[in-house]
């Protein structure tokens, strides 16, 4: 953010001292009365034009530069892991734990495929990161200060001091192969997108017309830069719905968009008929008298999208708790993943 200092510069104004004289009496026998004679006053020199000199100063925000990271964790210590982070080393936030809530050790993984496992995350481009790790006993420890690449092994390995642990390059083509699948999915093992908003919201389609399309983007963007919604959605009986029908008979959407922050979003619909609309100016940040951001979003008529509501919905389970679930499970209501 940039920000302007305006610098003062004060001005003295000097003045003349003004002096008055009188002129002494003549030695006369009559008394002569000498009127005072006072000096004319200097004029005060005009005051120099005040001059405000402005100095812009450039704050320049810390540019960060996201870097995805496509790795391989192993739990051989020797008991049972319950919390993950990786972050940069020193950093306060130690973002979102990405392994199980109850991460196995090797020995007590019977079929041998719990103890490992590949994680796609995406952290500040940084020269080193911290690792810290939650034991099942409450205990914990931190492996401070290692630099980390795509397709890197760490290794927690031969009980629970980092000292032991191992970090190398990964060598086996299977793994490097489900690394590479994880990171090609695009959903991140800890949920977590930066430089992106999760927006979770319910969609009620109440326009008396069937959609085949469904897009969500940001005011000024493109449609087209998304997926279309209707494909991903599955009815109640597990099915894929090819086309949204309308009214309470119809498929709520209760989900979240990985989206960039904007004032204001849009949504673009193609009906079954060939006919389309477009919702603009879709506020999803102004808070309500009771301190809310919305999280509805009811489309009320097919040709008027003046009629759409945007608005709070308090209901709980229905939207909150389905929405809160949706964001755990890490799906987005259009399976759109931003690229890093």
């Amino acid at each position: 953010m940039k920000k302007l200092l305006a610098v003062l510069l004060a001005l003295a104004l000097i003045f003349s001292a003004v002096a008055c004289a009188t002129t002494p009496a003549a030695e006369e026998v009559e008394e002569v009365e000498t009127a005072a004679t006072e000096e004319p006053v200097a004029e005060a020199a005009a005051p120099e034009e005040e001059t405000v000199v402005t100095e812009e100063a450039v704050v320049e925000e810390a540019v960060v530069t996201y870097v995805p990271l496509g790795l391989d964790f192993k739990n051989k210590t020797g008991v049972t892991i319950t919390g993950l982070y990786l972050y940069p080393t020193g950093a306060e936030d130690k973002g979102n734990s990405f392994c199980a809530a109850e991460w196995i050790d090797k020995d007590s993984d019977p079929d041998g495929e719990h103890y490992e496992f590949q994680a796609y995350l995406v952290r500040p481009a940084t020269d080193s990161y911290d690792v810290y790790v939650e034991f099942a006993d409450g205990t914990n420890a931190t492996w401070s200060g290692i630099s980390l690449q795509m397709n890197d092994k760490l290794s927690l390995k031969d009980g629970v001091d980092p000292s032991t642990w191992e970090l190398e390059a990964l060598d086996d083509e299977e793994d490097i192969a489900k690394v590479a699948a994880v990171v090609a999915a695009g959903k991140t093992t800890d949920n977590s997108y930066p430089g992106y908003e999760i927006l979770g919201l319910e969609i009620k389609n109440k326009t008396g017309k069937g959609v085949t399309e469904f897009y969500f983007y940001e005011t000024g963007g493109e449609a087209a830069s998304y997926n279309n919604m209707v494909p991903c959605l599955i009815d109640e009986e597990g099915n894929t719905v090819t086309v949204w029908q309308s009214g309470k008979g119809g498929l709520y959407v209760f989900n979240f968009f990985i989206r960039p922050y904007a004032e204001t979003y849009e949504i673009y619909l193609v009906f079954e008929d060939g006919t389309d609309l477009t919702v603009p100016a879709i506020d999803l940040f102004k808070l309500n008298t009771d301190g809310f951001s919305s999280n509805e979003i009811s489309m009320k008529d097919a040709l008027d999208s003046d009629l759409t509501e945007v608005s709070y919905d308090d209901g709980d389970p229905e939207p909150l708790q389905y929405i809160r679930d949706a964001i755990v499970a890490g799906v987005p209501a259009d399976a759109w993943y931003p690229v890093y």
